[in-house]
């Protein structure tokens, strides 16, 4: 008899053990699931796998834009750089187009068209090419940089009284810097056979250009955990960006437990074939079933079920001890271990009620709201 007793001790305690982990596991999760949903402990996580899916097919959306996410990440990472480079390019560009003025022209000429007070500018330096420039070749200037901002703003038409007029050298030489060809601008780089002027006008629409760019990149932020909560809000309106790291990990628990490893292949078809896709898989793994039939159950019961469990497991490991031990320590049980298994369960269920204000909490209201589903010594007396 105490044989029999002791093998059927054994078996107990390992079923329990194994059991009381399973539905420790699930109550975790169900926990954690319905606290993220704000939903009461008196209801059940049954809908998680529908949850599980509709993240899976939001996330599966989300990283088909991770390229041009990186992309612009990166950008931002390395665009002061990027504007340094077009800045010393657009100086340089107003440099040389000032040394061919100071080249070709002469001291009378340069004087006339101020050049010692123009600052080392674009709007200074390109309104002292107007002067020699041809009407033409002017309006064509005009509208290659009419799209730049006050800074760098279209030259005020010259005075009617020109400066000195130029040889046949210098009207040679002015006619090839003040030309601007149909392809002065190779994407952000002046095409090599550009005049001085045309140069000049390239380089400062290109630092326009990245200026907005700059701009636009240092504004830009990414935020997956807003993405995620706003695309779920049409499902789940109670969702906020903040609860998104829990949701995430709800979804990677339960699709290690149910063994639904196909999300992310799912998640790149559309939104009903990737559902279907998702039930699918599940519905080929025989540990699904068993983790929806526990998810399924309520909370609160879940809760006394698994106090049953431990309480009966802390009896048998006295049972198992008591039969083991000299009977001068502790006297050999005669009666099998499920009295000693129901009388502990049964005992911490008590003991679980009182802490959890009794009966109240497996009600509507009182503790039956995830916040309030941890053990509440100050309601005890109650």
């Amino acid at each position: 008899m105490g044989r029999n007793n002791l093998a059927s001790a054994v078996w107990t305690t390992v079923a329990a053990i194994v059991a009381g982990c399973a539905l420790f596991q699930a109550t975790s999760l169900s926990f954690d699931y319905m606290k993220l949903r704000q939903l009461p402990i008196y209801a059940s996580a049954t809908s998680i796998g529908e949850f599980a899916s509709t993240v899976g097919i939001v996330s599966g959306e989300m990283r088909e834009r991770r390229g041009l996410v990186r992309a612009l990440l990166r950008d931002r990472s390395t665009v002061d750089f990027d504007f340094f480079t077009a800045q010393e390019a657009e100086r340089r560009s107003i440099v040389e187009a000032r040394n061919f003025l100071r080249n070709v022209l002469k001291q009378d000429q340069l004087v006339a068209i101020g050049f010692d007070q123009a600052k080392i500018k674009f709007v200074d330096t390109d309104r002292m090419f107007q002067r020699y420039c041809s009407t033409d070749e002017n309006s064509l200037a005009q509208t290659a940089i009419a799209g730049l901002d006050d800074g760098a703003a279209v030259p005020p038409p010259v005075a009617t009284k020109g400066p000195p007029a130029l040889t046949d050298k210098q009207r040679s030489l002015f006619q090839a810097a003040c030309a601007i060809p149909k392809n002065y601008c190779l994407g952000d780089r002046p095409s090599e056979t550009s005049g001085e002027r045309a140069r000049m006008i390239c380089a400062q629409n290109a630092l326009q250009g990245l200026t907005g760019r700059s701009l636009a990149l240092k504004t830009f932020s990414y935020d997956g955990a807003q993405y995620l909560a706003d695309a779920l809000k049409l499902s789940y309106p109670e969702l906020q960006p903040t609860d998104m790291i829990r949701a995430l990990q709800v979804v990677e628990t339960y699709r290690a437990l149910t063994l639904s490893t196909k999300g992310r292949e799912c998640a790149e078809l559309t939104d009903l074939n990737a559902k279907q896709c998702i039930t699918a898989g599940r519905d080929n793994n025989w540990l699904a079933p068993f983790w929806d039939f526990l998810f399924s159950q309520p909370l609160a019961v879940m809760y006394m079920i698994l106090a049953l469990l431990f309480g009966g497991l802390g009896n048998l490991s006295s049972y198992l001890f008591a039969t083991v031990a000299p009977d001068r320590i502790a006297p050999t049980p005669q009666e099998g271990p499920w009295y000693a298994a129901l009388a502990g369960g049964g005992s911490a269920i008590l003991v679980l009620l009182v802490v959890m204000a009794g009966f109240q909490f497996f009600a509507v209201g009182g503790a039956s709201t995830p916040d309030l589903a941890y053990p509440n010594p100050s309601r005890s007396a109650a």
